[in-house]
């Protein structure tokens, strides 16, 4: 199940983080989507959900992120990476979209979503 992920409250939000595998992506979609419905007018949730089967997931905490014509991240500890480069942890990104970010590394690929 999605029984992985981790909720945290915050003044006026809740966050959940966490990775699950991708078969349980629908799972995780339907979730959000009725918490919106639901209590969205009221406490927004803020996902940090990353979608892929992988043994060890990314430890990219992104701070920006610029998906136009040559699209790149910055990572909170400033590092800009660009489609292709390596992250820290030996992670690629793959693609930089308007909604989320695929990273790969071993034959595993995540998709890190964002609103």
């Amino acid at each position: 199940g999605i029984s992985t992920l981790a909720v945290q409250r915050s003044p006026g939000r809740l966050a959940v983080s966490g990775m699950i595998p991708n078969d349980k992506d629908g799972a995780w979609t339907e979730t959000q989507s009725w918490f919106d419905q639901t209590f969205g007018a009221h406490i927004p949730l803020v996902s940090n959900v990353m979608i892929g089967n992988a043994e060890q997931a990314p430890r990219l905490r992104l701070q920006a992120i610029w998906y136009g014509e040559r699209p790149y991240v910055i990572a909170a500890d400033g590092a800009r990476y660009h489609e292709g480069a390596f992250t820290n942890d030996g992670w690629t990104i793959k693609h930089i979209g308007e909604t989320e970010l695929l990273l790969t590394k071993g034959g595993a690929t995540v998709a890190l979503k964002y609103p």
